[in-house]
């Protein structure tokens, strides 16, 4: 086949293999489009690789799990969950719960006619918001607990 004569949405029909050979069965034929059969391909050549990395990982691990390594014992807890952080490539995080009193001092222009009615409560609530710009980190909830203002 050259390429000139590949089409993507071609349907084929191939016979499906059963799930063992020791029960046989009646064969089964399933019809599927060339690229529905291409991306079935691509995800078994993925999770085979995935799975190499996992056994690989695995047997690291267990190379460690010795008598004169991880079952030493002098052996300290630190040690082995060191290894097994560099095994896994997983570094373990501790959630942490900041609370803070933060005072800001900000400049509005109002029109005249505004600035009698003007309530800074209620302006800082509509327009000023915290947050943080940290990936590791959410700003889950702030209030005002107070806003004042005076002439500039």
């Amino acid at each position: 086949m050259s390429v000139d004569t590949y089409n993507p949405n071609a349907l084929v029909t191939y016979k499906k293999i059963a799930g063992t050979y020791a029960e046989p069965e009646a064969p089964e034929y399933i019809t599927d489009k060339v690229v529905d059969l291409e991306w079935t391909l691509h995800q078994g050549r993925e999770a085979r690789t995935e799975a190499q990395k996992l056994r690989a990982t695995i047997a690291s691990i267990q190379e460690h799990m010795t008598r004169n390594d991880w079952y030493n014992p002098n052996t300290e807890a630190s040690e082995i969950l060191a290894a097994l952080q560099e095994i896994l490539g997983y570094e373990p995080k501790a959630e942490i719960r900041i609370t803070a009193v933060i005072e800001a001092e900000i400049t509005v222009e109002l029109n005249m006619d505004e600035v009698e009615d003007f309530d800074a409560e209620t302006w800082i609530s509509d327009w000023v918001s915290v947050d943080t710009s940290s990936g590791d980190s959410s700003c889950d909830s702030w209030a005002v607990s107070s806003a004042d203002w005076e002439d500039a």
